[in-house]
C-alpha cells in the first residue's frame, strides 16, 4: 500500500491500550481523576517567600501560582466529584457563583 508521498509502506497495527472494564484501581491511593487534578497542581507548585509574592503582584499580571490552580478547579464540577467534595466546602463555591463559560 502506498503512503503518504507515494511511498510503498505497510500499515502496522500497534496494540491499542484499552481501559479495563470498570473503574481503574487507585495508586498509591489516588484514583486516575485524582492523579489528573494533582498532576496539574503540581506544574504550578511554587515556594515563594511573602517579599517576593508582594514584588511579582505589584509588577506581574499573571495570578500567583496558587491562584492559578485553585481558582479554576474550584469552579470544576469534575474536580469536585474526583474528591468528593461538598457543597460549603471551600473549594466548592455555590453553583450560582460558579463562571460558566460554554
Amino acid at each position: 500500500m502506498n503512503g503518504p508521498g507515494g511511498h510503498g509502506h505497510r500499515e502496522r497495527r500497534w496494540p491499542c491500550p484499552v481501559r479495563p472494564a470498570g473503574p481503574a484501581a487507585p495508586i498509591d491511593g489516588f484514583t486516575p481523576e485524582q492523579r489528573f487534578f494533582l498532576g496539574y497542581a503540581e506544574t504550578w507548585r511554587q515556594k515563594i517567600r511573602e517579599q517576593a509574592l508582594r514584588e511579582a503582584l505589584r509588577t506581574d499580571a499573571h495570578a500567583p501560582a496558587k491562584y492559578r490552580v485553585n481558582g479554576p478547579l474550584a469552579n470544576l464540577p469534575e474536580f469536585h466529584e474526583a474528591f468528593g467534595i461538598q457543597d460549603g466546602e471551600p473549594m466548592k463555591p455555590p453553583e450560582a457563583e460558579r463562571p460558566v463559560i460554554w
